[in-house]
């Protein structure tokens, strides 16, 4: 069994540890979510460290461990520039990397992952972007529905989840039984929609990512549906939303 092997993959999350050494939960293409140790990337002298900035795919290598698999090399495959260039972007990149690891798990490949984490900061690296009160705008919200799709945890926007008749002019969204009810169905505690809301989530989830700034205002009902459908599916260490609260403030 080999005690190496090579991936292309896109930093999550860093997390720093004892002396010089660094933790990276990063997603890749064939391994999917991998946490892995560097050490000594944290001394000025390291050469993997601004290959494993964020905001860029890396070509890695990857030594086995007992315990915690290491990172034994990186190559910066492809930056992002613009987004590192903009606090606007960058807090946008980060609130969407930590939805990524926070919904998914280690072992679990998926390459429709990757492929939407790239597409989001392809998009974000070249996109005039739209911001929304909440600090996100459709962009965010369009790749996190995908990415819930991606999941499993998608809701149910074409069909009643209840009687599973096609969805008409009045619907609700029940976040518990996870998708659209109908009048007649619709319990007290779900949330009522207008038709052009509904369209707007299926247009998030239907179209490319580089077509969802196309997608008309307001955002404020489609944004409170994507969060109650992020937050139901993490516990209270999910820390995308009140990141970009706090940068938007």
């Amino acid at each position: 069994m080999s005690t190496t092997f090579r991936d292309q993959a896109i930093v999550l999350k860093t997390v720093p540890m004892r002396d010089a050494d660094r933790r990276y939960v990063v997603y890749g293409r064939e391994r999917g979510k991998m946490i892995l140790l560097a050490k000594g990337v944290r001394r000025g002298r390291s050469k993997m460290s601004p290959h494993m900035a964020w905001f860029g795919t890396v070509d890695i290598m990857v030594a086995r461990g007992k315990i915690l698999d290491r990172l034994a090399g990186a190559s910066l495959a492809r930056p992002f520039d613009g987004v590192l260039e903009s606090l606007t972007k960058a807090s946008l990149a980060q609130g969407f990397l930590l939805a990524v690891d926070a919904l998914t798990r280690q072992e679990q490949p998926d390459r429709r992952i990757f492929g939407l984490i790239g597409d989001f900061l392809e998009v974000l690296d070249r996109a005039d972007l739209i911001r929304s009160p909440d600090g996100r705008g459709p962009l965010f919200d369009a790749a996190a529905l995908k990415l819930l799709d991606a999941v499993g945890f998608g809701p149910e926007l074409d069909r009643c989840v209840r009687c599973r008749k096609p969805s008409g002019p009045s619907m609700a969204m029940n976040f518990m039984q996870g998708g659209l009810e109908c009048q007649a169905c619709r319990r007290p505690d779900s949330l009522p929609l207008l038709p052009e809301t509904v369209e707007r989530l299926r247009r998030f989830r239907n179209a490319p990512l580089s077509e969802s700034a196309a997608v008309p205002p307001p955002f404020q009902a489609t944004a409170r549906v994507i969060e109650t459908l992020l937050g139901n599916q993490v516990d209270d260490r999910y820390p995308a939303m009140s990141f970009l609260r706090r940068v938007a403030a």
